[in-house]
C-alpha cells in the first residue's frame, strides 16, 4: 500500500497542517468539536495524527479512531487512542452517536454522496464532514497542482479531484439530510452537518411477529 509523502510519517502530517493553516491547524476542529454533545460516542474517519482527539478527549470518552494508513493508525495506538485500520470504500462503519470526517472526502470521488450517506446509516445523532474547499489543486500553478496529487496519494491512487466552494456546496446542499453549513480553517474549509439517522432506522423496522 503507497502513501503519498504527506502521509509517510506523523510528523510530516502534522508539519503540513501547521503550514497550511499558519501555525493553527486546531481551530477548525475546535469548532467540529464544538458541535459534538459531551459525552456522545464518536466514530472518527480517515483520522489522520487525530487532532480532533486533543479537542473531545476530555469530553467525549468513547472515541474511536480509524484511518487506511497503518503507519498513523500505529503512532495513535502508541499514544493510547483507540484507534484501528479501516477502509470506508469496503469496511461496515460502526454505529456511533456522531460519525465524523475530516479533510478527507474528496479522496472517495465520485461516491462522496454516497459515503455521507454511510456515515448517516451508522449515526445516531450527526455526521460532520469538515472538508478543505481552497486547495493547492485549485491552483492557477501547474506545479502546484502536480504537487498536491502527488503529496495526497493514498493505496497508491492519485487523485485528480479536490472541491472547489461550488463542487461542495452543490454536493451538500443535495445530500438528503443536511442540516447547515459554516466556513472553517480561516475559510480554506467547509463544516457541514448532517442528520444522523442509524436510531430512526432501528425505530422503524417492523416489529416481529408474536
Amino acid at each position: 500500500m503507497r502513501f503519498g509523502f504527506l502521509y509517510q510519517h506523523p510528523w510530516i502530517y502534522d508539519f503540513a497542517l501547521y503550514g497550511l493553516y499558519h501555525g493553527d491547524p486546531q481551530a477548525r476542529f475546535k469548532q467540529v468539536a464544538n458541535e459534538i454533545p459531551e459525552g456522545a460516542s464518536v466514530v472518527d474517519l480517515c483520522t489522520g495524527t487525530s487532532f480532533l482527539f486533543k479537542q473531545l478527549q476530555d469530553r467525549c470518552p468513547n472515541y474511536q479512531a480509524f484511518d487506511i494508513n497503518p503507519r498513523l493508525v500505529k503512532h495513535l495506538q502508541k499514544q493510547g487512542i483507540n484507534a484501528q485500520c479501516f477502509d470506508v470504500r469496503t469496511d461496515t462503519i460502526p454505529q456511533a452517536d456522531v460519525v465524523t470526517m475530516c479533510s478527507s472526502l474528496y479522496h472517495f470521488h465520485p461516491n462522496c454522496r454516497d459515503i455521507i450517506q454511510q456515515m448517516q446509516n451508522s449515526a445516531h445523532q450527526k455526521v460532520i464532514v469538515l472538508e478543505p474547499v481552497h486547495n493547492a489543486k485549485n491552483s492557477r500553478f501547474a506545479s502546484m497542482r502536480w504537487l498536491g496529487a502527488q503529496a495526497g496519494i493514498v493505496d497508491g491512487k492519485i487523485n485528480e479531484f479536490y472541491f472547489s466552494p461550488e463542487a461542495f456546496q452543490d454536493l451538500i446542499k443535495n445530500t438528503p439530510g443536511f442540516q447547515k453549513a459554516d466556513p472553517a480553517g480561516n475559510g480554506r474549509d467547509m463544516l457541514a452537518i448532517f442528520d444522523g439517522c442509524a436510531s430512526k432506522r432501528i425505530q422503524t423496522k417492523t416489529p416481529a411477529l408474536s
